[in-house]
């Protein structure tokens, strides 16, 4: 949560919508998924239309902070890695011990 304080809100948010890539790299290197092409595409396309809209954003006057630093930037990108990496090891761990 430290990287609340480093970058602005709607960057917060924003970067929760890009959570999909992360997700689909780490389920493509632990457990070895494939995904269709239209797959990649559209993670591509969602990507891209959360970072227009975010370049694109005016600063506030929020109780948050006024510009997004490189620390908090680096912290959001270590949250969704680690984040992504959580849910893929918990599916691999459940296929493994058979839970439903």
């Amino acid at each position: 949560y430290e990287a609340l304080n480093h970058v602005t809100f709607p960057l917060q948010v924003l970067s929760k919508s890009c959570k999909i890539i992360p997700v689909m790299l780490m389920g493509k290197f632990l457990q070895g998924k494939t995904y269709q092409l239209v797959e990649y595409v559209e993670a591509v396309m969602i990507t891209f239309g959360v970072f227009l809209f975010t370049m694109t954003e005016k600063g506030g006057s929020g109780k948050g902070a006024d510009e997004s630093s490189y620390v908090g930037i680096i912290l959001l990108g270590m949250y969704l890695t680690c984040d992504s990496f959580t849910s893929q090891w918990q599916d691999k761990g459940y296929k493994a011990h058979k839970v439903t």
